[in-house]
């Protein structure tokens, strides 16, 4: 990928702790901000009422954290007073279908 040489170049390497919070800190949570601020209706994918999707670890380095859906989960849940935002109604579980 073209976007790893970016990494790189800033000393960060894929698969590292640094890169995970690299990407969280860029992209992630820029992006929800973004659509709190607006009051965009966000859908996820997986249940966030299941435990079990917002509870998982990843392993990186030795070091565990929430998945990326964890942190975006638990990031609305404790942000969206802040940003004037009905976590409650404005999150809904998507299906997919083709």
């Amino acid at each position: 990928m073209r976007d790893y040489n970016v990494y790189y170049l800033k000393g960060i390497a894929p698969n590292t702790k640094a890169f995970d919070d690299f990407i969280w800190e860029t992209y992630n949570k820029p992006w929800l901000e973004s659509a709190m601020q607006r009051g965009d209706d966000i859908i996820v994918w997986s249940d966030p009422l299941l435990k079990s999707n917002t509870e998982k670890f990843f392993v990186v380095e030795r070091i565990s954290g929430k998945s990326f859906y964890g942190r975006e989960i638990e990031f609305l849940e404790l942000n969206s007073s802040r940003y004037g935002y009905d976590f409650n109604n404005s999150m809904n579980t998507g299906v997919f279908s083709k």
